[in-house]
Parts: C-alpha cells; structure tokens; sequence
C-alpha cells in the first residue's frame, strides 16, 4: 500500500510539467472599429519622437508589449521573451506598430523583453524611446515581474478611468478627443465585459462642457450595468455656473459610497482646490480603520516625476487635518489630469496618476480590491493604430516616453498592500 501511494506521488509529479501552460508570443494587431487612418501607411511622419518599444501591461500569466517605428523595417520587429538565459517565446510583427501578447507565464518571476529590428543592428544613429544612441540601444530591453496570484478575498472588481474627453471635435490631434465619444462607450462595454461592477471616473470625462457631450458622456456610461461614480476636473467645470450642468448630469460633484465593505471617496477638485465643504463632509466620512479607494482629479500630494506647478491641490495648508486624516487610513488614492505614470505617497498611502483613455498612453485600470489589497492592470482603451497615432501626433512633448510612459509597467501593473502592512 505505502509503495503504492509513493508511485502514484511520483507519476503525479512527473505528470504536472506536461499540464503546465507553454509560454506562447500573439500578436494584437487586429482592429477592434475603423481606425483613423486608413492604414498604417497613412500614419504622419514626427522625426523628433524616434521609435518606442515598451512593456505595458503585465498581469499573472500575461504580459504586452509595444512597439511603434517611424519606417517599416524589412521583416518587421521582433520581440523575444526571456526567463534568465532562456528564451520562451517570440513574435515577428511587420509594420509600423504593433502590440505581443505573451500567455502560459508564471505569476510572481521576472521575465526579460526585448525588441530588434533590422534598422536597430547598430546604436549609431539610433533614437528610440526619446534616448540616442547606447542608451536607445539598451532601452530595447525591458524587465518585469508578472503578478502575484490573488490571495485576498475578491471584495470589488472596479474600472478606474479618467480623462475621457468625451468631445465635439472632430480632427485628431495627439489628444485624439475626435473619437472620445466612441472610445468611451467601448471602455464601458469592455470593463463590462471583464466583469468590473463598479467605475469610477476621476474627471475631465466631458472635455468643454458643452450640452451635447454631457448627453453623449451619459449615453456612453448607458453601456456600463455597474454602479459609477464621478468627480469633476478642470474641464468638466470651467465656470462656477456650469457646476448645474454637472449636478444635472451626474449628480453630486464630490461622493461618498460603499461597495463590498470598501469605501469608495470621491473629492471635487475640478478648480485645483480641495476645501470644499462637500469634500469636507466626504472625508468626515471616511472611516481610517477600513478599506478605502479615494479619487480626485488633482493630485492631493505632489509627485517628484512631474515638473509641472499645475498638477496637485492649491491649498493644501487649509486642509491639514483631513490630509492627514487620509494619510493614516486604509486607503489608495487614485488621481487624473496629467496622466503621466507616477505615483507619491501621503504618509503611508500611495497616489497613483491615472492614464488617459484618448492620449498616449491610452487606456484605463482594471482593479481588484481585495482584503490584502488591490491587484491592478493596464488596459488598453483603444486599438494599436489609434494609440501610435496619438504618439505621432503629440510630438517629442506629448509623446515623450521617459515622461509619460516609460514607467508605466511598474506603476500601473502592481499589487499594493493596504497601508497598514507598512509596506510602500
């Protein structure tokens, strides 16, 4: 009987290797609606931006890649998955863009990416991701570690979006507001599909604050059957008197709510200012002891990636007590506006700057909140030839990566423990 069951141990083990999923390389190139451009060829030329190859979303057993060159190369990109000195996995992509999914991955190991070209054989010349030469040639390859394995009990599975922009105009430029209205509804319908229950919309979701993009805004959010909070940014209330327009629409300009024993805080700080009394009453609220997701269009706490005056709250000495109150809760913060991947902390909360759903980078966070945490994503709002045309467009400011994007694998893809663990 005990030679038996050491038998029947060992044939199990020798068996689990051939059920384990087999690292595989896909490319995501096909279209999800009709892009802007008719084709890839017809993307613009911006000689000042150079090529970009990056990491961009990162989940257990996945990861993205991507890729955008101004001339096609002969044979197109290749991109190359590693684990150590092993090589698992690759893709050729042709054209002038592209994104690689990798599937079969192993949660919580570090795996190594990297791209090649025939115009990137040498570093003389080079200019990729914003950097010349040698240092072009070593952003080719880029590191990360997939996720963790969700430990926690599932409390909400949220999407967390901001900047949608949604907007009368109707020619692209690096911000493609053109085709807002359109990328937000697909944002609702997907985060719908993925199973989110709630939203939450960190502002500027309307982009000027005319009738009609309220209308469309509301049309779009339609699509979503979850619950969604909203809280105004720059663009949503550009006049004390347009505030009616928001109540209209959407209600409440700063909230309070809870989902699943998590407490959801939304603060208006649409004029850059966070004394308020609706946000004072919001943050009376908050109970420090239990879970919280706290969101705001400004920063609360200013960043040191940023060089920018313009992107936390004005009066932050007027509210000591409530910012101190949020630096020792249970809380994560999530902010819009700049929408450049950097986080800062609040005493032991970390902030997360959101992605815009039309500017490069574009796209939204999938979230599950957890009772150890919350287990966040990068997903992407739109499709690879939208997003490079965004980059294009926007020029070596708007689409500069080691501003905007270049961080995005470590901020935007990590599980982050509730504060109490005392971990950053």
């Amino acid at each position: 009987m005990k030679k038996t069951a050491i038998l029947s141990f060992l044939l199990l083990a020798l068996a689990v290797p051939l059920f384990a999923a087999v690292p595989k390389a896909e490319l995501l190139n096909e279209p999800l609606h009709t892009p802007i451009a008719a084709d890839q060829t017809e993307l613009p030329l911006n000689e000042k931006i150079g090529d970009y190859f990056n990491v961009r979303s990162v989940a257990g057993d996945e990861i993205v890649a991507q890729f955008g060159i101004q001339h096609p190369a002969e044979g197109g990109v290749t991109v190359r998955l590693f684990e150590g000195e092993r090589e698992l996995a690759s893709a050729a992509a042709p054209g002038k863009f592209g994104r690689i999914l990798f599937t079969g991955l192993t949660p919580e190991t570090e795996y190594t990416l990297t791209a090649s070209c025939e115009a990137w054989k040498s570093a003389e010349g080079l200019k990729i991701n914003n950097l010349d030469g040698d240092e072009a040639f070593a952003s080719l390859t880029r590191r990360c570690r997939t996720a963790p394995s969700p430990r926690g009990e599932l409390l909400v599975k949220a999407a967390l979006v901001s900047d949608t922009h949604v907007s009368i105009i109707t020619a692209p430029s690096g911000r493609l507001h053109c085709v807002s209205r359109e990328i937000f509804t697909d944002v609702c319908r997907d985060a719908a599909a993925r199973g989110c229950t709630l939203m939450i919309n960190c502002g500027d979701v309307t982009d000027g604050t005319h009738d009609e993009e309220f209308e469309t805004a509301e049309k779009a959010m339609a699509e979503f059957p979850g619950k969604i909070l909203l809280v105004p940014g720059n663009h949503d209330i550009k006049k004390d008197e347009e505030l009616v327009k928001w109540h209209a629409a959407f209600g409440a300009a700063a909230c309070y709510d809870e989902a699943g024993g998590v407490q959801f805080v939304g603060l208006n700080t649409a004029d850059g200012r966070l004394n308020k009394p609706e946000n004072l009453e919001v943050i009376e609220k908050l109970d420090p002891a239990k879970p919280a997701i706290i969101f705001s269009h400004f920063q609360l706490v200013k960043d040191e990636h940023l060089n920018d005056e313009n992107k936390a709250i004005k009066d932050a000495d007027l509210c000591t007590a409530q910012l101190e109150k949020i630096a020792s809760s249970k809380s994560v913060i999530y902010v819009g506006h700049k929408n450049v991947a950097a986080a800062a902390y609040l005493g032991n909360v970390v902030q997360i700057n959101m992605p815009q759903t039309t500017q490069f980078p574009m796209g939204w966070l999938e979230a599950e909140i957890r009772t150890d945490g919350v287990y966040q994503r990068f997903v992407f709002s739109s499709t690879a030839d939208r997003e490079e045309l965004s980059r294009v467009l926007g020029g070596c400011f708007l689409g500069t990566i080691g501003y905007r994007d270049w961080r995005s694998v470590e901020i935007w893809n990590r599980f982050i423990p509730w504060p109490e663990s005392g971990e950053k």
